[in-house]
């Protein structure tokens, strides 16, 4: 006989009384030695003669011809072909979305889950039933929340919601308007971390304010892992195409891209995948009748959706009062719906299609207890000190000179008024600040020069403004008449206010012991618009509290610098002072719940940016917010009278009804986001007199409190966080994770030697080859709990990511692992089938999958149970091995029919089905009677 013949271990399959050959696949030959499973008879055939017997329906698993070559994996026949003399088979193969034409000689029959269970075969154990169904479910629930993956945080409901409410509607163009504190970073780093494991994200261009470009770097790298992003300018250039191919991930400063160089640069790219505008409601564009009016940064958002399909605006105040400019931004999220947007008010349902909206009221952690404990905010006022009043009195003179000045000079006059109010509010922050910039101006006068330079320099990020109006250059020659004697009078007193200060005497024997009192350990964060008043305050706290009790923040920092100085306040100051340049981009509240601030802002929203720093995710006490007032002078008594104003309407709209809770106090501040809004009312408050600023002050307020009000109600039809709108998705956690390890462990032959830290820590022994094949110890401590493992290093956090996890999933997804029809010893007469349902574009690209579980009892179906979600995590029971029993053929054409439905229901506009894939079956029930 010929040496070159093989043995086939396939059987003959009948069909229609023609037998045909069903192979478990060897080199095909000139003959072949058939063996037939059922009548264990053996015979030779020739090659040339065997007919393929796969026919449309039936489940096949692809067996490669060499062990290097990975197999396709388990599929169903589509149809059979005859070319060239071969037959092939043409497969789908679902886990890979592939149908290909295939040897017939390279596939084995399979007897997947449905074929099992339309029989009533259910030989399987129950845990190889639960590990199965876990290792689809962990992996999908991972695709479509980022959830499981390897983070330095714990992503709460709110944030896990909204990733798979984005992924679920299959369009990635969202306005994602959460609280200040709600963590969008977070949220975007989750959604990224999805679309990664996906496999549907090549290149991404994120854009931040200057300050705040290497945060977001820092928070992609160290908490979800994602190291490929560059920052454009700093970090690399731009000449060419293959500059921008080179870096794909891409982190911009966005008044860096709007300069014409930038867009010059950005017409170079091919473009990106996903493009996200942090602090998008910069993203300003009026309108004038039928004429619009963009500023460049609206112009730079606008050239940016033409180079991607997917757009994410990030602004926690996208409405701000101005219908115009809230238009604008979704006409960057959904250019194609420009018309329905021009009767927003008639149809604000829109909003649900492509806004989410959480208010720090209504979110929860994963025990559904509210994360945010609330804030007390009080005011205490500095005691009035004649010496105070009385320099109040001569500044005024000197300001009023300056203002009627500034007035008959014109417009081409030095921007003498700018400069006065500039005076006004360093008066207001401190006796210190204004002494300084007092003998500045003096020292100006005694130069011998007449140049005129601006104020500020332009395009100014808002948060260093009042640090740059204070050292702002003027003129060397007199604003007017006397005034270098009007200075040296104003210097003398401001001298000896500064040496005996009521404002700073308050602060320091009254707002800060009071505040050490019931802690001496507290750690407090003092907030300040200007350099001057920062170096006064820790002049004065580290004479009584120590040298080093101080860190500091302010503009002329860069982020390292920032970030040690954080570090030094959290580990070893009691004091961080900061100016507005910290009212943004620092997070604190995992070690400090208090804020005082020395001076009130102009701009209240920036009183909303520097609270934003302690009262966010994460802060698990009450936030303590002290304001210190003093009436002493004009400007203090008029921002008084603002603050006063503010938390007068937040009172009469919290008597009006229930709706107008926690929260309403961020809104209102964020309406007046614009720093113009405010300033310029009190800026003319020297002209227009005390009592007609506090009518426009009062008329402000009810144009915000409308605003207010009119973005409560527009917002009511955003998407927002809703725990009974994912009731029936079969919700995955960390406990499953752990469930599914440790079961596996004794399938891999991996010996759990112990626990540790109440069942923390498991310290396992890995097999020599599995230890070798994955490049790791033998001897391992693992966790599933974040928190635990940070800073640990030879500690592995075991989440979706690690090398280890990785290959138990994939283990048990294998067809060898078994787990496709199991008997469950419960409640008799119940069937559940586990299935991957998939949603591909109108492309025939694969954009979802989900694992789905059907249960039927009693010819009642449901979908996603909370009985499927207990019977994932629990210990198992299994019936007797080789149970049959006689399935109703009703039970699985309910249950396909169930699907279908579901998988419908589930598609849209972008969504379109793909295919359900039963990946196992399970019959709940008790041994049968003997």
């Amino acid at each position: 006989m010929n040496t070159e013949i093989q043995h086939a271990r396939g059987c003959l399959v009948s069909f229609n009384d023609k037998h045909y050959f069903v192979a478990d696949p060897s080199d095909s030959k000139q003959e072949i030695c058939i063996s037939c499973a059922k009548t264990k008879k053996k015979e030779w055939v020739c090659s040339s003669k065997i007919k393929c017997g796969y026919r449309p329906g039936m489940p096949v698993r692809h067996v490669p011809q060499s062990p290097v070559i990975p197999s396709l994996g388990c599929g169903k026949v589509h149809q059979a072909r005859n070319i060239g003399g071969r037959s092939q088979v043409l497969v789908e193969f679902p886990e890979t979305n592939k149908l290909v034409w295939l040897p017939y000689e390279r596939l084995a029959f399979f007897r997947d889950a449905p074929y099992l269970f339309e029989r009533g075969i259910f030989n399987d154990d129950a845990e190889a039933f639960q590990l199965r169904c876990l290792a689809y479910a962990l992996e999908l629930w991972n695709e479509n929340t980022g959830s499981l993956s390897h983070f330095e945080i714990d992503p709460l409901p709110h944030q896990i919601h909204l990733v798979y409410h984005i992924l679920a509607s299959g369009d990635l163009n969202w306005l994602i308007a959460d609280d200040v504190g709600l963590g969008k970073t977070i949220e975007v780093g989750l959604l990224l971390s999805a679309l990664k494991q996906r496999r549907q994200l090549n290149s991404v261009l994120l854009i931040a304010p200057a300050g705040l470009t290497r945060q977001w770097q820092e928070e992609m790298k160290h908490r979800f892992r994602i190291a490929d992003f560059r920052i454009y300018g700093d970090q690399f250039q731009v000449d060419s195409l293959e500059d921008w191919r080179r870096y794909p991930f891409v982190i911009a400063s966005i008044d860096r891209l709007k300069q014409d160089s930038g867009l010059q640069r950005i017409a170079m790219s091919e473009g990106w995948d996903l493009v996200v505008f942090d602090e998008a409601h910069r993203l300003t564009r009026n309108e004038y009748g039928k004429k619009f009016q963009s500023s460049q940064r609206y112009k730079l958002a606008t050239v940016l959706r033409k180079k991607t399909e997917s757009f994410v605006l990030l602004t926690a105040t996208p409405h701000q009062g101005k219908q115009d400019q809230f238009i604008g931004l979704l006409e960057l999220v959904r250019p194609r719906w420009k018309k329905e947007f021009r009767k927003l008010e008639l149809q604000p349902e829109l909003l649900r299609e492509f806004v989410i909206r959480n208010d720090k009221a209504d979110v929860t952690n994963a025990e559904g207890e509210f994360i945010f404990k609330g804030k007390n905010v009080r005011t205490l006022q500095a005691s009035e000190d004649q010496a105070a009043i009385a320099f109040d009195k001569e500044l005024s003179k000197y300001l009023r000179k300056g203002y009627a000045e500034s007035i008959a000079r014109g417009q081409t006059g030095t921007p003498i008024g700018f400069v006065m109010t500039v005076y006004r509010k360093l008066a207001s922050s401190s006796a210190a600040a204004i002494h300084k910039a007092l003998q500045r101006r003096l020292s100006r006068l005694d130069e011998a020069r007449t140049t005129s330079t601006n104020a500020v320099p332009l395009n100014l990020d808002e948060r260093f403004m009042p640090e740059a109006e204070e050292v702002s250059e003027t003129d060397s020659a007199e604003f007017f008449e006397g005034e270098r004697q009007k200075l040296e009078s104003l210097i003398q007193l401001a001298a000896k206010l500064k040496d005996n200060d009521p404002k700073m005497d308050t602060f320091l024997n009254k707002v800060i012991p009071q505040l050490l009192e019931e802690d001496s350990s507290s750690k407090i964060l003092i907030f300040t618009e200007y350099r001057t008043t920062q170096d006064y305050l820790r002049n004065k706290l580290n004479q009584i509290h120590g040298e080093n009790s101080c860190a500091m923040i302010n503009g002329s920092m860069d982020y390292r610098e920032r970030e040690r100085e954080i570090t030094n306040f959290e580990d070893h100051c009691s004091f961080l002072i900061s100016t507005e340049a910290g009212g943004e981009g620092i997070n604190l509240q995992k070690r400090c719940n208090i804020i005082v601030n020395y001076d009130l802002p102009w701009n209240p929203s920036r009183l909303l940016q520097r609270i934003g720093r302690l009262y966010r995710y994460g802060q698990d006490k009450v936030v303590f917010v002290l304001n210190i007032s003093s009436r002493n002078s004009f400007d203090e008594k008029l921002v008084g009278v603002l603050y006063d104003r503010i938390d007068q309407v937040i009172h009469d709209m919290q008597s009006v009804g229930p709706e107008f809770r926690e929260g309403l106090e961020d809104e209102i501040l964020g309406s007046f986001i614009k720093p113009s809004e405010f300033e310029n009312i009190l800026s003319e408050a020297f002209s227009v007199g005390i009592e007609r600023t506090e009518e426009r002050i009062s008329e402000a307020l009810k144009k915000a409190k409308q605003a207010a009000e009119k973005q409560k109600d527009l917002f009511s039809y955003a998407q927002s966080y809703d725990p009974a709108a994912m009731q029936h998705e079969v919700k995955i956690g960390t406990k499953h994770l752990e469930h599914f390890a440790e079961k596996m462990f004794k399938h891999e032959g991996i010996d759990l030697v112990e626990k540790r830290r109440n069942g923390a820590i498991y310290s396992i022994k890995l097999p020599d080859e599995l230890a070798e094949n994955l490049g790791l110890k033998r001897r391992l401590d693992v966790t599933f709990d974040r928190q635990l493992a940070r800073g640990r290093d030879q500690l592995m956090m075991l989440d979706i990511d690690a090398p280890l996890m990785r290959h138990l999933l994939s283990s048990a997804k294998v067809h060898t692992f078994g787990g496709y029809s199991a008997g469950i010893k419960q409640q008799d007469g119940a069937a559940i089938l586990a299935t991957v349902l998939r949603w591909q574009d109108s492309q025939g690209r694969r954009l979802r999958q989900e694992f789905t579980a059907v249960k039927s009892d009693n010819g009642n179906i449901e979908i996603n149970s909370s009985a499927i979600n207990q019977l994932l995590q629990e210990d198992l029971l299994s019936l007797p091995q080789n149970i049959a029993r006689n399935v109703p053929q009703q039970i699985g054409q309910l249950i396909s029919k169930e699907l279908d439905s579901h998988l419908a229901k589930h598609s849209n506009a972008n969504l379109h089905p793909e295919s359900i894939q039963w990946i196992a079956g399970a019959w709940l029930g008790n041994p049968p009677e003997k």
